[in-house]
């Protein structure tokens, strides 16, 4: 049966030694608490888990790791992101080998390509690879959008099972929508729009603050399936203070002085990025006293 991913996926913060090493004693605890916090898939190596700062060696070792903890409780879908084709072939093979389910990845980022262009990366990941991949659209960070008419081309091969669609624009994800989910799962990346994305026909949503507050945004998919449209927005309105806050400083920062106000400690963010500032901190405990998460 062909994998259809659906409900709340965890893009996967990188817990972090001082060395700037990955933790992956934090990270186990880390996978143990999203499990049991009921989400429906695992993400590591997303925009959220600093995969650009990362080495190939400590990239393979997050997503082995990753893998091995879940055991097979949730499908793990593997960032694979890379500006080289081949590197990203490479990353997806890796994956493959460790048992991940599917992979993820961006479009090209720092050089630019054209249509084509995008189409043969897509296609030699999943077809070199011999994975399914789910296409990662976040055109405000790789500054390259994957147009609607290069994710229909992907979708009539049967390794292209998603698109994960990272945008504050309700009108455009309504068109990618349209076009492509009789063919796969479209997924939306905003956390906000998460209510009105699944009212829009979305599967699914790849949220970074269900790092945080897993049980929350789980409920704003489970009641919304359930039938109880009331319950799904009012979860959707009490996780809005920490949305507010995950954009502050630089990102991941926010998330992970979140996770360690909440208990939870997973490290520093990787340089050049830097951790929040006093004042921004203050705003984050803020938001998470609003959610009653501490």
């Amino acid at each position: 049966m062909k994998l259809k991913p659906r409900g709340v996926i965890v893009p996967m913060l990188t817990p972090l030694l001082t060395s700037g090493k990955p933790d992956i004693g934090a990270l186990n605890s880390h996978i143990d608490y999203l499990v049991e916090g009921g989400v429906y898939g695992l993400f590591p190596l997303g925009t959220a888990g600093e995969f650009a700062l990362l080495s190939k060696e400590d990239r393979l070792k997050i997503i082995k790791a990753t893998v091995d903890r879940v055991g097979g409780k949730l499908p793990v879908y593997a960032g694979v992101s890379d500006p080289s084709t081949d590197n990203a072939v490479d990353y997806a093979k890796a994956a493959k080998d460790f048992g991940a389910e599917a992979v993820v990845a961006t479009a090209p980022y720092y050089f630019r390509t054209d249509e084509e262009g995008l189409y043969n990366h897509f296609t030699a990941i999943a077809n070199e690879a011999d994975i399914p991949l789910i296409v990662y659209n976040i055109p405000s960070w790789t500054y390259q959008p994957v147009p609607v008419s290069v994710a229909e081309k992907l979708a009539e091969q049967e390794l292209i099972i998603g698109m994960k669609y990272t945008t504050n624009d309700l009108h455009s994800f309504q068109k990618y929508i349209r076009a492509l989910s009789s063919k796969m799962s479209m997924l939306i990346g905003a956390d906000s729009l998460f209510y009105s994305a699944l009212e829009l026909g979305a599967d699914g949503g790849v949220l970074g603050g269900a790092n945080v507050a897993p049980k929350i945004f789980t409920e704003i998919y489970n009641a919304y399936v359930r039938g109880n449209k009331e319950a799904s927005m009012n979860a959707q309105k009490k996780i809005l203070p920490l949305v507010d806050v995950m954009e502050l400083g630089s990102f991941p920062s926010s998330l992970k002085e979140a996770m360690r106000l909440i208990g939870r400690p997973l490290g520093g963010v990787r340089r050049p990025l830097t951790p929040l500032s006093e004042v921004d901190s203050r705003k984050v405990a803020e938001a998470l006293k609003l959610v009653g998460l501490i």
